[in-house]
């Protein structure tokens, strides 16, 4: 396993996909790497205060997978192995044979998957806001979602997305700054960013969650969310 000194950023290709990665050295010596796989929303950019606290003690990978970032949208016909064989393809580029890997979300798919298929190169897994199944509810804000996407009509797409992920009734701090800045933030999205989010929900839409129901691998992952989080409740999770 190479030990990287120095940050990196690179562009590689995987099928014709293209790739964007980020190597953040720890500030110790290291070989301890984690890898951070974002949700449906978010880029490398958005990890910018958990590579801080991260390199403290880990040397961090983030990447703009196809379909995400600066990355081009990928047709939801490419599935979540697709997505673990690009993710072993970065790794792979920087001579790294072990990570573990902290996902949320949308990439907690992508996340088994690589696990599931490349288990000697996962060290350590955390899932964060995942499900074995889609209820109802989710799956109705998901469809809304889209079909704002569809109309092109971004503030339906905002108050839907952001009244569906939150619980309405929990208040954090500062949750009133956040909300607006959250919603100015996806008022904003480009075209790119919007066509992303509809081939990105089609993908999971599209996965045989019942298939891998039984599935087992030889990693036990510590799973969790967050207490306002109302999309995936701590009920989807333990499940």
């Amino acid at each position: 396993m190479k030990i990287h000194q120095q940050k990196t950023a690179g562009i590689i290709s995987y099928r014709e996909k293209t790739i964007h990665f980020e190597y953040h050295p720890s500030e110790i010596r290291t070989e301890n790497t984690t890898v951070l796989l974002g949700g449906v929303l978010q880029d490398m950019a958005s990890w910018k205060n958990y590579i801080r606290e991260f390199s403290k003690t880990n040397n961090v990978i983030v990447a703009d997978l196809p379909g995400v970032g600066k990355s081009d949208v990928l047709d939801s016909r490419f599935d979540f192995e697709f997505l673990a064989d690009c993710l072993n393809q970065v790794l792979s580029d920087l001579g790294i044979s072990q990570v573990h890997i902290f996902s949320t979300s949308y990439s907690t798919i992508l996340a088994f998957e690589f696990a599931k298929k490349y288990t000697s190169k996962v060290g350590r897994l955390v899932i964060s806001s995942s499900m074995t199944e889609i209820p109802e509810n989710q799956m109705n804000i998901m469809l809304d979602c889209l079909t704002a996407i569809e109309k092109n009509d971004v503030f339906a797409f905002s108050q839907l997305f952001l009244s569906g992920i939150a619980n309405q009734h929990q208040k954090p701090l500062n949750s009133e700054l956040v909300s607006r800045v959250s919603s100015a933030g996806i008022r904003n999205m480009t075209d790119i960013q919007m066509q992303q989010f509809k081939q990105n929900t089609l993908r999971v839409l599209n996965y045989n969650m019942e298939k891998n129901k039984n599935c087992k691998i030889n990693i036990t992952p510590l799973i969790f969310t967050g207490e306002i989080d109302n999309f995936t409740p701590p009920a989807l999770c333990k499940k």
